[in-house]
């Protein structure tokens, strides 16, 4: 039998020579596809991937409530329903929210009937629980605006609690925020010691909508435990 090898070798260099190629492109759609995951996760992820954070002030928990800030509610209801479930589920004795409900008053309402869903334990209403003077034992200061903690005089508070800055909602890894909003000053995010006492800045649960995504940056409450 006589095997013609020149027409094979052809055959097995014309089947290599595609597959490298398809190896090729493939790696150049992955090198060029790989920028935009952080760019996805940023844009249909990370904007509702709701976090808990958690703030202990004391070792003997005599209180628990939540912190959240700039809900920024634009119609999003299934993600309304899922912060007031992961409130709720904490079962905290109060809620503290430094602003921002909307930014657009036509959905003001809608966002007011979320916030009523949220269930207290304590005797406590969004904000603050009511006390007699007497019965105060922590005094806990509700900001929107965290650069205001340096401008409370002689004033100081057991806690400071803050919003606005929705944490730059990009942060790169040992540099922070690209871009925050004014009324922040050196307070973007997280814990810090200030004129005006111990404040705690939230990332927030809503974006704005001219800068809808988030990234090293997800959105948060806060469960404070004094």
């Amino acid at each position: 039998m006589d095997i013609d090898w020149r027409g094979r070798a052809r055959g097995m260099l014309v089947k290599s020579t595609m597959s490298r190629i398809s190896r090729r492109k493939f790696l150049g759609l992955g090198a060029f596809a790989l920028p935009a995951i952080p760019g996805l996760d940023a844009c249909f992820v990370e904007p509702t991937r709701l976090r808990l954070r958690n703030l202990k002030l004391s070792d003997e928990s005599t209180c628990r409530f939540v912190h959240f800030s700039d809900f920024h509610y634009s119609g999003d209801s299934e993600y309304a329903a899922e912060v007031v479930g992961a409130i709720n589920k904490l079962e905290p004795d109060f809620v503290c929210f430094t602003g921002d409900l909307v930014e657009d008053r036509s959905y003001a309402a809608e966002a007011l009937s979320f916030v009523r869903e949220i269930q207290l334990v304590g005797n406590g209403i969004i904000g603050m629980p009511a006390a007699e003077a007497d019965s105060v034992t922590r005094h806990v200061l509700l900001l929107h605006y965290p650069a205001m903690a340096d401008h409370l005089g002689h004033r100081r508070f057991d806690l400071i609690l803050a919003g606005h800055s929705h944490g730059g909602q990009v942060r790169l890894p040992f540099i922070g925020p690209l871009l925050v909003p004014s009324g922040v000053g050196r307070y973007d995010y997280g814990c810090y010691d200030t004129p005006g006492g111990p404040l705690s800045v939230s990332a927030g649960i809503g974006t704005l909508s001219s800068f809808p995504i988030r990234w090293n940056c997800p959105p948060e409450i806060t469960l404070v435990t004094t």
